[in-house]
């Protein structure tokens, strides 16, 4: 119970499902959690503040825009003719409704004016869940600085004629792959779709670098927060890049006042605030698996501190935290990420820096160097895409296998956190 934000976060996921069927249920159901809570810690203030925090979800419905209607927002990425875009508000029956949440759609016909990446844009066209139909695009006349995103890209495409590496290469930075079977198949499609290790990875680059030339700890952790958050741009603020960031940057502000936080109570605070901002989060896949895997990563590197046993923990980890959301939501998963995912962790890195070189050097060099790894990558996981996915023929007996699973792990990560002291 001494997670307060932590508890809030889950506390809150819940109310927003729950409340979706039943509002009755939701109040009902806080009005316990916060009495139990009262009884536990014994803190009244405590209680008081989580109370101040669950208010505002406790009467919000989660809805989403059906049928026939307009969607204002603004396009965070473009590839091609493959448009995202995160919505400010939509037009139907007449009336408008505020409304933020993340769209994809497709678009080639012609348009008066450039649709490029940071620009407002009206879409009408039919919606089907986070997927739109579209009839036609109106862009606004404004400039956004995702525009940088955009000049980026397309510096990229014209260094990189294969366009199975190019695929690859711009993804590793910017997320948005566009090829996605094979990677999906051999269970390492978040190696190769912007999530948060990537944005590790660049943080942790970015530190060594600066370390190098800054003495003074404050000052570097406020410049690499800086620049972690300028890479924020490049991947268009996709939700899952954007927590990575919020847990770097909140974790550097309480180093520069040496304020001790928990890890947990951090991951919950960014928690609160992306549901905050954009409540239907919740019954986001990407979102749900992304805070169960850091939740197991982070109680991982909490119980183990030897860094080499981290190494081979850390991918089993993760694919026990998204395993039940992967089975539910897609009904397949791959058991070969466990297996594949550390080897090809260094391969990533490589691949990563290899992206930026030739966004800042587009030298033919570099190119070769990015076309070669990346297509001996491909070559690779070939080898493995035949092997069939785990199906969820029966998907009780197989969430209750990870449950088993799941127990078993927190289990073993105690015992050998108590032997090994």
């Amino acid at each position: 119970m001494k997670n307060l934000f932590f508890n809030c976060f889950i506390l809150i996921c819940l109310i927003l499902l729950v409340g979706n069927i039943s509002k009755i249920t939701a109040i009902l159901f806080a009005v316990i959690f916060v009495f139990i809570y009262i009884i536990i810690e014994k803190k009244v203030s405590k209680s008081v503040f989580m109370i101040l925090i669950l208010v505002p979800f406790l009467f919000h419905s989660l809805s989403f825009p059906t049928g026939e209607c307009g969607i204002l927002g603004k396009v965070i990425d473009k590839r091609n003719n493959k448009y995202t875009i995160i919505s400010k508000a939509y037009f139907q029956n007449d009336s408008w409704y505020k409304h933020r949440n993340y769209y994809i759609f497709y678009y080639s016909n012609f348009s008066v004016e450039d649709i490029y990446t940071g620009k407002n844009v009206f879409i009408k066209g039919y919606m089907n869940e986070n997927f739109i139909n579209v009839e036609y695009v109106a862009p606004a006349s404004n400039n956004s600085i995702l525009f940088l995103k955009d000049y980026a890209v397309n510096r990229m495409s014209r260094n990189i004629e294969n366009p199975i590496s190019r695929d690859i290469l711009i993804s590793s930075i910017m997320g948005n792959l566009k090829d996605k079977e094979l990677f999906k198949n051999t269970g390492t499609l978040h190696l190769f779709a912007v999530s948060g290790m990537h944005v590790f990875i660049i943080y942790f680059i970015i530190s060594f670098i600066i370390n190098q030339f800054i003495i003074q700890r404050d000052l570097r952790l406020i410049v690499s927060s800086s620049i972690i958050i300028f890479y924020l741009i490049f991947t268009g603020f996709s939700p899952s890049s954007v927590r990575a960031v919020s847990i770097l940057v909140l974790m550097n502000i309480f180093r520069v006042f040496d304020i001790n936080v928990s890890s947990f109570n951090i991951l919950g605070l960014v928690g609160i605030i992306n549901l905050f901002i954009i409540p239907e989060s919740v019954l986001n896949t990407g979102f749900q698996m992304s805070y169960a895997a850091t939740f197991m990563i982070l109680y991982t590197v909490k119980k183990v501190k030897n860094k080499k046993i981290l190494f081979f923990l850390i991918p089993i980890c993760s694919f026990i935290g998204i395993f039940p959301f992967s089975i539910i939501q897609f009904g397949e998963i791959s058991f070969l990420g466990i297996l594949l995912t550390p080897l090809l962790s260094p391969v990533l890195t490589l691949i990563m820096f290899t992206s930026f070189l030739i966004l800042i050097f587009p030298i033919n060099l570099f190119t070769k160097i990015g076309e070669l790894v990346t297509l001996g990558t491909v070559g690779f996981l070939k080898i493995f895409e035949n092997i069939p996915l785990l199906k969820s023929e029966n998907i009780f007996l197989i969430l209750f296998f990870w449950s088993l699973s799941f127990i078993l792990y927190i289990y073993f990560i105690n015992k050998f956190n108590k032997n090994t002291g």
